[in-house]
């Protein structure tokens, strides 16, 4: 019984490594094939489709008006701007409409959080529906041309479009920050330019969201999973809608305080129930449909962050090393070592294309520290309370 223990022990811990080296080997081929620049487009030339910006708000009053005038300024005749306030304890709603916005005020203390304040306002749109719904989180600014390049796209492809959602730099930024800033313009910025460029899908990040009104109609959005835009991406890319990633069309957000960090990491905790869930029927479907797109897009959920990845593997590879000592046996525990190059490859070519400027060399030893704070925040979410639906979705690690 020992010996079947031993080896049934000794194959699951091999697919786990097969596993992580999978998606190191994923994340490693996105950042290699993402440029190092932002390239230059032209807007398309082509009348743009009417749009309604839905912005969800729950006590917003000190920043949406900045939101709203970022939108405002790019709004045309037949436009739509609908803020939802989502059982609001200040005067988000008053803020909003003295901004000159389309104000829904959603009260219902039993279905809180993101997803029922965009179903009420889709459900709210759904009365006069616009061609295209576009998604903005309270705190997000619009950089110029933003909504057109959104717009635009949704219609010639008549697929979910995702913004490319970067946290906006802060002056003086000790070691910490200028890492994290670092991670999240490798998660939200090189990881989906990467797959771009090959021309595959992304998944949806929560702001900065466009969807053609067909799909919008339909959008399973009274759910109160903490990865909601993840599960709703996925969702589409399963009835054959993979979203498009534009990044052409930029959306910036505050930098986070600590519990909005909390409630990052415990999405990425929520990432790894998703990778369980959606990961083989993405496979599966994409294997059926022989559609290589599907099929990056399963490998790209599978990829939980960075930081989680490694995390992972570094556990991995300390799990293998105390068995290799305890049995004497080098396999298949030295299988552990097999994640280590496409990470290393992959977060030499994150630092190369988005760390350089921002984490300079000399700071890299910092990133012990870094981990180590993250190590800690995943024990806090994972001992915590179980993940409220997101009121904020976007932000930064």
């Amino acid at each position: 019984m020992m010996a079947l223990l031993l080896v049934a022990l000794q194959a699951v811990f091999v697919l786990l490594v097969l596993a992580l080296t999978l998606a190191a080997g994923a994340l490693a081929l996105q950042l290699i094939a993402a440029p190092r620049t932002r390239a230059q487009h032209a807007l398309p030339a082509c009348e743009r489709p009417s749009v309604a910006v839905l912005v969800p708000a729950h006590d917003e009053a000190a920043r949406i008006g900045a939101t709203l005038a970022s939108v405002r300024a790019q709004l045309q005749g037949g436009d739509r701007l609908l803020v939802v306030a989502d059982n609001c304890r200040d005067d988000t709603a008053l803020a909003a409409c003295l901004a000159g916005a389309e104000v829904l005020v959603h009260s219902d203390a039993c279905r809180p959080g993101k997803g029922h304040a965009l179903a009420a306002g889709v459900h709210h749109l759904a009365q006069t529906p616009p061609q295209v719904v576009l998604a903005i989180d309270a705190g997000c600014l619009l950089e110029a041309d933003a909504i057109e390049w959104l717009a635009n796209t949704c219609a010639a492809t008549r697929r979910p479009v995702q913004a490319a959602c970067l946290p906006r730099p802060r002056d003086g930024d000790g070691a910490a920050h200028q890492l994290a800033q670092w991670a999240s313009l490798t998660e939200h910025w090189l990881r989906p330019l990467g797959w771009r460029r090959l021309r595959m899908g992304c998944t949806l990040a929560g702001s900065g969201v466009a969807l053609p009104w067909p799909l919008a109609s339909t959008w399973p959005l009274a759910n109160p999973h903490c990865a909601l835009d993840l599960a709703l991406g996925l969702h589409f890319a399963l009835a054959g809608s993979t979203p498009l990633f534009c990044a052409d069309a930029v959306v910036t957000t505050a930098w986070p305080d600590d519990a909005a960090v909390l409630r990052h990491t415990r999405r990425e905790l929520c990432q790894l129930a998703l990778i369980a869930r959606y990961g083989p029927r993405l496979l599966q479907r994409a294997l059926l449909r022989r559609d290589v797109s599907l099929l990056a897009l399963a490998a790209d959920v599978c990829v939980p962050s960075v930081s989680l990845l490694l995390m992972l593997a570094l556990l991995a590879l300390g799990a293998g090393a105390l068995a290799w000592m305890a049995s004497g046996a080098a396999l298949p525990w030295a299988l552990a070592a097999l994640p280590a190059l496409p990470l290393a490859a992959a977060l030499w070519a994150a630092w190369r294309k988005a760390g350089v400027t921002i984490v300079p060399a000399q700071r890299l030893g910092h990133a012990v520290p870094y981990v180590l704070n993250k190590i800690a925040l995943y024990v806090r979410a994972l001992l915590g309370a179980r993940p409220a639906p997101a009121v904020r979705a976007r932000d930064a690690p």
